[in-house]
C-alpha cells in the first residue's frame, strides 16, 4: 500500500486535529492534510507556530515566530488574512476565543511587562492593555460564556514558615473595567504545599491543578480527575491539551503522552513518542511521531516509556563545526 503524504513527514512534528482537518507543526514548517493523509499545502514560512487554534468554516488561526496572526483556509492552507502581533519576550501563552468568535485574546511580557491583547477578528485590529504586577505569573487565560477574557494567575508565598500558593481568576473587560481596580479580581483562594493551577478545565469556574484534582474556587468543591486510577503519571506533564471530542485529557510528558478518560477517570492509554511531541486521537488510532516518523497506534494501548537520550550539546555542536575544534 503507498503511504500517504502524511506518512511521508520526517524529524520532529506535532499533530492537531478539529475531526475534519490534521495539522503537522514542526520548526520548520506548517503542514496542512485531509484526514486521509493527503497534503494540502506546507508553509515552510510558518516556523515555530506553536500557538493556533481551530475556528468554524475550516478556519485555523496561527500566531507564528515572526509576531504574525494568521487567519489560515484549512481547505487551502493559504492566507484570508494577516495581522501583525505585539512584539513580545516568550510568544507561548494559549489563545483564548470568545463564544461568538468575535475576539481571541492572550497575554505575553514586552520588557518583563505584562500585557493583555485582544484580536479583532471582524476588522484585523489588535489592541493591548498593560496588567498591573497585581499578583504573580498568568498561568491560563479563558473566555466565559459572556465573552469576558479571564486570567488564572498564581504566586508562591511563605506565611508562618509554611509553603502556600496563592491564586485567583482575574476578570479582563477591555471597556467596562479599569485593569487597576480591585473588581478585576473575581476570587482568590490559597494553596497549601507546592500545588500549582495548571489551566482552566472546561469552563473559567473550574481549575485544574498539577495534581489532576479539579477545584472550584466558588464552591470549594473538587473532584480528583484519577480517583479510579489508582497512581498518577510520574513527573510533571510539559503540556496538556484535550482532545477535539473533549472527552480525553492528554498530557505531554519528555517522552510519552498519557490519555486520561475524564469522564471514567482513569488513565486510560500511554504511547512512546519523541520528546514534547504532541499527538492526536484520530478514529480508534493514535497519531503520533516516534522515531522521526508518522506512527499510527491502536486505542487504547500502553506502551513503556521509552529510555531517555542524554545529549552532550557542547559535543553535538562542535560534530556540526569541526571547524571550531
Amino acid at each position: 500500500m503507498a503511504r500517504t503524504d502524511l506518512e511521508k513527514l520526517n524529524g520532529q512534528f506535532s499533530l492537531y486535529y478539529n475531526g475534519s482537518y490534521i495539522v503537522a507543526v514542526s520548526e520548520k514548517c506548517i503542514s496542512f492534510f485531509t484526514p486521509d493523509g493527503c497534503l494540502v499545502s506546507c508553509r515552510k514560512d510558518l516556523r515555530f507556530a506553536h500557538r493556533s487554534l481551530f475556528l468554524s468554516g475550516d478556519r485555523m488561526l496561527v500566531c507564528s515566530g515572526k509576531l504574525y496572526f494568521h487567519m489560515i483556509d484549512l481547505t487551502t492552507g493559504q492566507d484570508l488574512w494577516t495581522a501583525p502581533y505585539v512584539k513580545c519576550d516568550l510568544n507561548i501563552a494559549p489563545l483564548a476565543i470568545s463564544p461568538d468568535e468575535h475576539f481571541v485574546y492572550t497575554f505575553d511580557s514586552q520588557n518583563g511587562f505584562p500585557f493583555i491583547s485582544r484580536l479583532d477578528l471582524n476588522t484585523h485590529e489588535v489592541d493591548t492593555h498593560t496588567l498591573s504586577y497585581d499578583m504573580g505569573a498568568t498561568q491560563d487565560i479563558l473566555c466565559d460564556e459572556h465573552g469576558v477574557p479571564h486570567l488564572l494567575k498564581t504566586a508562591s508565598e511563605t506565611v508562618g514558615g509554611k509553603a502556600y500558593v496563592a491564586c485567583g481568576v482575574r476578570i479582563h473587560d477591555f471597556w467596562d473595567i479599569d485593569p487597576g481596580s480591585t473588581t478585576c479580581w473575581k476570587t482568590k483562594w490559597q494553596l497549601k504545599g507546592t500545588r500549582h493551577p495548571i489551566f482552566f478545565y472546561s469552563s473559567t469556574d473550574r481549575i485544574l491543578l498539577d495534581d489532576f484534582w479539579v477545584y472550584e474556587p466558588a464552591t470549594g468543591n473538587s473532584f480528583n480527575l484519577l480517583e479510579n486510577c489508582g497512581k498518577c503519571p510520574d513527573g510533571k506533564p510539559f503540556s496538556y491539551w484535550l482532545d477535539h471530542s473533549a472527552k480525553y485529557l492528554c498530557l505531554g510528558y519528555q517522552n510519552t503522552n498519557v490519555l486520561i478518560d475524564t469522564s471514567a477517570r482513569k488513565i486510560v492509554a500511554q504511547y512512546a513518542c519523541d520528546p514534547v511531541c504532541h499527538g492526536c486521537l484520530i478514529g480508534n488510532e493514535y497519531w503520533v511521531c516516534y522515531e522521526g516518523k508518522l506512527c499510527h497506534k491502536p486505542f487504547p494501548a500502553f506502551e513503556d516509556a521509552p529510555p531517555i537520550k542524554k545529549v552532550d550539546y557542547m559535543e553535538s555542536y562542535y560534530a556540526k563545526h569541526p571547524e571550531l575544534w
